[in-house]
């Protein structure tokens, strides 16, 4: 219980030289200095209570541990990782693990500020040691290059991943590669997908800029719109509308490397739902079907009821049943996703604009019309 400032106090070295010979007695030393600073033990407020226990580590006493675990703690467990293959470090780490959530896993309470009856109850941090004692893997020579690659480009070829693998001590084979790009794309540490294998973007803070050029504020967009485009600009700041004069002004610099790339960062950006290309019937094809929609910048809301707008009434519709799923809490933005998800299977409803004598598909703010295949029922 000892504040940042008075802890550098403490810490500082003194004038006694330490005993390597005696260790307890340096201790004792240290612990009667620290009980003699100014630190008021009993302000439970500025500070927080830390308490040792010394286990007995021999067999006979691993029963006796539960009494020291406690539902309400984070747990850190700590393994060699050099010791992975023996079996006597493996038992011992499954003793550990199986003990923490046998005896502190505790029934759902009424707070939610508790943890609940889950295999994750309570939370055990893991801590590998020994890491530089650890032969390096197949997976980690390549890790190594593709950091390095790095730092001279954002996005490669498959093929030079590839080329980089088999020039290693240990190359990987193709399913090897395939799952080794998998992993390191569930962690972000990379961009791959499966049916995109072309080309893996290293370095994702380079595709988040990217996304910025297409998702940003107006006010970022003065250096890149032309004037010739301005109609379209707008219809971007307010339906969402992506076309291709608007790419056209964003992707300008041929030279640049975002462009070299484009068609491969809008493959990547529909893989995740920043921007959507809606299907639509080809009886109602307009020129809007070659364009893609951005549901996040999409500020226009319905002008009036949506049984207005579709002309529907008692005596040509029946209202059908509604199915809700209630949650406790989602992010705002998933009806994005939601969205952009029902766009891959229902085709877009028209609404049309009677000033403007044009067709529009209904696709709003956190709102969209779809016709249900066959039946052609709308779907809101």
């Amino acid at each position: 219980m000892i504040s940042a400032s008075q802890s550098l106090d403490i810490l500082q070295p003194t004038n006694a030289t330490v005993s390597h010979k005696h260790p307890f007695e340096q201790a004792e030393k240290e612990i009667k200095s620290m009980l003699q600073s100014e630190v008021d033990f009993r302000d439970k407020e500025d500070y927080a209570t830390l308490l040792l226990w010394d286990f007995a580590g021999d067999t006979e006493f691993y029963q006796t541990h539960q009494t020291f675990l406690s539902p309400d703690a984070i747990y850190l467990v700590v393994t060699k990782l050099n010791k992975s293959n023996d079996n006597d470090a493996q038992e011992m780490f499954g003793l550990w693990m199986d003990s923490i959530h046998c005896y502190c896993t505790q029934e759902k309470r009424n707070s939610s500020n508790h943890c609940t009856n889950q295999p994750l109850c309570p939370p055990v941090i893991l801590v590998g040691t020994w890491k530089d004692k650890v032969k390096i893997s197949k997976g980690e020579e390549l890790e190594k290059r593709l950091q390095e690659k790095k730092k001279e480009l954002p996005i490669i070829s498959i093929q030079e991943i590839k080329h980089l693998s088999v020039d290693s001590s240990k190359p990987l084979s193709e399913a090897e590669l395939t799952l080794f790009l998998k992993y390191h794309h569930e962690i972000r540490s990379l961009v791959y997908f499966e049916d995109l294998p072309n080309h893996i973007i290293l370095d994702t803070q380079w595709l988040s800029d990217a996304f910025k050029c297409i998702v940003t504020a107006e006010q970022f967009q003065l250096k890149i719109k032309t004037f010739k485009n301005k109609e379209k600009w707008d219809d971007l700041n307010q339906r969402g509308v992506l076309h291709s004069e608007v790419l056209g002004d964003i992707f300008k610099n041929e030279q640049s490397i975002l462009s070299k790339h484009k068609d491969h960062i809008l493959k990547v950006m529909e893989k995740f739902d920043i921007i959507i290309r809606p299907i639509t019937s080809e009886e109602d094809a307009t020129t809007e079907i070659s364009c893609y929609y951005v549901p996040c910048m999409v500020k226009e809301k319905p002008e009036c009821d949506i049984y207005q707008m579709f002309k529907i009434t008692e005596e040509t519709c029946k209202k059908s049943t509604w199915f809700c799923l209630k949650f406790n809490f989602l992010p705002p933005h998933l009806i994005n996703h939601l969205i952009a998800s029902m766009c891959r299977k229902y085709e877009v409803a028209k609404v049309v604009k009677p000033k403007q004598k044009t067709s529009e598909i209904a696709l709003f703010r956190d709102s969209a019309i779809f016709d249900l295949q066959k039946t052609r029922l709308q779907n809101y």
